[in-house]
């Protein structure tokens, strides 16, 4: 049981390094000094070291996961990992990137946040 615990924060801990790297990703993306084309890829990605960082993050994050879905049952992984992931993007993108979300979204961020409660106690 402790051990399942630990599986379920490692799990959890996946999640914010996948949305931390969704915003930097952002962050990083929208202050590119050079535009974005397939030709210059190279100098886009280099003029923007936050969309690296951000990419090498959410990388990251999905190795951790892959690792994780060995000793985690999918039912509890996926609900858990997906929705701290999209809570973060969305808390990252209203605190850092100014982004205005519609009540709608916040609803639908609160019953996602509810559910992941409910995953978790459940188990």
């Amino acid at each position: 049981m402790k051990e399942q615990a630990i599986y379920l924060w490692m799990l959890a801990c996946s999640g914010i390094l996948n949305g931390v790297g969704q915003v930097v990703m952002r962050w990083g993306g929208r202050d590119a000094k050079v535009g974005f084309s397939l030709q210059h890829f190279g100098d886009w990605a280099m003029s923007s070291r936050w969309w690296l960082l951000g990419l090498f993050l959410t990388w990251s994050s999905g190795l951790f996961w892959a690792i994780l879905l060995r000793h985690v049952r999918l039912v509890i992984a996926l609900p858990l990992f997906a929705g701290t992931a999209y809570t973060l993007t969305v808390v990252g993108a209203i605190v850092l990137l100014a982004e205005k979300p519609t009540s709608t979204q916040y609803l639908g961020l609160m019953f996602v946040m509810f559910g992941i409660f409910l995953i978790v106690m459940r188990r």
